[in-house]
């Protein structure tokens, strides 16, 4: 007679932190400009920072925010991440799309080539996880007048995306 083995595996457990006092907006993104404009918000809600943060924006299906997420904190000007750690909140929260963000501490929101292959990549993940990106915002500060300026890759950059 065979010998039944019996393992133990840890169950885990997650829960949701809204990250600083951020409050989700019940307006739906249906543009570039909506887009824009809410990835501003949370990132001067975040206060100011001399870092870049990649972020996403979790999504419901009809495009309201569910959940924000800083998935990564990196140095003055750059910032490693990879599809686990981008999706891995997005999946958790059940998500149906999500916005992609990341601030460039210098002010200028023009993306780089890094900013544009990650993006690429981000969107493949996306498409192939049913999740698909619906933008990539790059909010930028100019702390001398505390003003804010932000870039949409789906603009400059369409072919990038799956979707």
């Amino acid at each position: 007679m065979a010998q039944r083995l019996t393992y133990k595996i840890p169950i885990g457990r997650y829960q949701f932190v809204r990250d600083g006092d951020i409050q989700m907006s019940p307006v739906s993104i249906i543009d570039t400009i909506e887009s824009k404009k809410i990835c501003i918000k949370y990132f001067q809600g975040l206060g100011e920072t001399f870092q870049e943060r990649i972020c996403i924006l979790c999504l419901n299906t009809k495009k309201q925010p569910i959940s924000w997420h800083v998935i990564t904190v990196g140095v003055l000007d750059a910032c490693i991440v990879s599809g686990r750690e981008i999706f891995r909140p997005a999946i958790l929260s059940g998500a149906s799309s999500i916005l992609l963000t990341h601030n460039h501490p210098s002010g200028n929101t023009y993306p780089s080539p890094e900013d544009i292959r990650m993006t690429g990549r981000t969107s493949s993940i996306g498409s192939e996880l049913g999740i698909p990106v619906i933008d990539h915002i790059i909010v930028g500060e100019t702390s001398i007048t505390e003003n804010y300026d932000a870039h949409s890759l789906r603009d400059s950059h369409p072919n990038i995306f799956k979707v």
